[in-house]
């Protein structure tokens, strides 16, 4: 049979027809699972795997705070000593504070403490640059700290004593900050501790006997500048005294810690994981796949990694050490506390997911933190873990809380010593356990660890 030219191209237009629909079909794409932010979206058809958290969750922004200042000073007997010398750091520092709540955005006002607690104006405050302003009998500490609901506005408290009261009884200042403040989302309270010269008589707490000392500011007596307010304020009152503080008064024979149930946190620590020294059998590839579903990190700081059919079946581990970024000067966490989200690619042709896994026990994170740097470590037991693709988040949140071991040595332990503070690791403890007791409720993320996990 004659096959005319048309019929030709008719026969041999099917093959190359039917050739480039196969290439079409095989080029379209699979459904994914790729690495976003926390409430971050991806196309179509694929699958978000949530690891950074979408905006900073301790993010402020002292650029706008607006707090009132309220400089508070103890007027009892047993301030005389810091203003005998016009010129000690004490005074010096009165003066310090004075010139920078004067510019503070929302204003100042002052108050005195001592039987109770009474507002003052700016002229009776200058005259706690000598001696004839300590005239009180008592102090009544924990009253300089009035009830937020009767504040008009944001207020920052800043009280300047030398943490003596005449009850002794420092634990009800503590609980004082916990009802009125450390509750409240935002507050702080903080401690700056500052030696100063001073000569005249240590009245102890308790009504017990009174003793001379004189010191120099380097063995001198410590006094201290209490501030509650919500952390922006604080944080930023702090950040102003010192670049307001030229003559250095505060650069040395000083401490500051800012106690605060959720502001510790600069900002959360990710993985910056390695592929050094990986367990035999296990490799961390830069994605996953499998019956040719992918898993992408997306630029987010995703682990992948893969462990062999073959794996040893002992427990695997892999350390890291991770740049713990606190707020400046606030107490360090002590202990932290895992909390894992465990997730399996369920595999359904109709409808890919990633589902739930009952199986909690995939993975073992434990960690330590020392100064700037947190130490963890990560055991998988490749025996429990069952073939297929797994995504898992741990949050490592902070549980409890402490004073740094530095204000150790500011307690007199007892002892009559001018130099120290009756009764100061009492207070700080209160304050820890308070803040510890905030904490269990609000648990900041200290660190966020995201893992992407293929058994073979």
């Amino acid at each position: 049979m004659n096959l005319l030219p048309r019929q030709y191209r008719s026969i041999a237009y099917y093959p190359v027809m039917l050739a480039f629909l196969l290439i079409i079909s095989g080029c379209q794409q699979s459904p994914k699972a790729i690495g976003t932010n926390e409430g971050g979206k991806v196309a179509d058809g694929n699958i978000a795997l949530p690891c950074k958290f979408g905006e900073d969750k301790t993010a402020t922004n002292s650029s706008t705070n607006k707090s009132k200042i309220i400089l508070t000073l103890d007027g009892s007997a047993s301030m005389v000593g810091y203003a005998k010398d016009g010129n000690s750091r004490y005074v010096q520092t009165l003066k310090l504070l004075d010139r920078v709540s004067l510019a503070a955005p929302g204003g100042v006002e002052y108050a005195r403490i001592d039987s109770g607690r009474n507002s003052i104006d700016r002229t009776e405050f200058q005259k706690s640059f000598g001696t004839g302003f300590y005239t009180g009998q008592s102090s009544k500490l924990a009253d300089a700290f009035p009830d937020l609901k009767t504040a008009k506005g944001e207020q920052l408290i800043a009280v300047v004593t030398d943490l003596q009261p005449d009850d002794g009884d420092v634990n009800a200042v503590s609980k004082r900050m916990l009802e009125d403040y450390l509750k409240k989302d935002g507050y702080a309270v903080a401690i700056w501790g500052v030696r100063s010269e001073f000569d005249g008589k240590v009245y102890p707490p308790n009504n017990a006997p009174s003793y001379d000392f004189a010191g120099k500011a380097s063995n001198g007596r410590p006094f201290y500048i209490l501030l509650v307010g919500r952390y922006e304020a604080i944080a930023e009152f702090a950040k102003t005294i010192r670049s307001a503080d030229e003559s250095s008064l505060l650069k040395d024979r000083s401490h500051l810690t800012i106690f605060t149930a959720d502001r510790t946190i600069a900002s959360p620590s990710y993985l910056t994981a390695s592929q050094d020294n990986l367990p035999k059998g296990i490799s961390a590839p830069d994605s996953l796949s499998q019956d040719r579903f992918l898993m992408e990190n997306g630029e987010q700081p995703i682990q992948f990694l893969e462990v062999d059919e073959n794996s040893n079946p002992d427990k695997q581990s892999l350390k890291y050490t991770l740049k713990y970024q606190a707020n400046p000067d606030t107490a360090i966490p002590t202990q932290l506390e895992p909390k894992y989200k465990v997730r399996k690619y369920n595999e359904e042709k109709d409808k890919p997911a990633f589902a739930d896994s009952s199986n909690k026990s995939l993975v073992d994170i434990s960690s330590s933190l020392v100064d700037d740097k947190l130490a963890v470590e990560m055991k998988f037991n490749p025996e429990k873990i069952d073939r297929g693709l797994y995504y898992i988040t741990a949050d490592l949140t902070a549980r409890s809380i402490q004073a740094p071991a530095v204000w150790k040595e500011w307690d007199d332990g007892g002892k009559k010593d001018g130099s120290k503070t009756q009764g100061l690791n009492d207070f700080l403890s209160s304050l820890s356990i308070n803040t510890t007791s905030v904490m269990k409720e609000k648990s900041p993320v200290v660190a966020r660890l995201c893992y992407g996990i293929q058994r073979n």
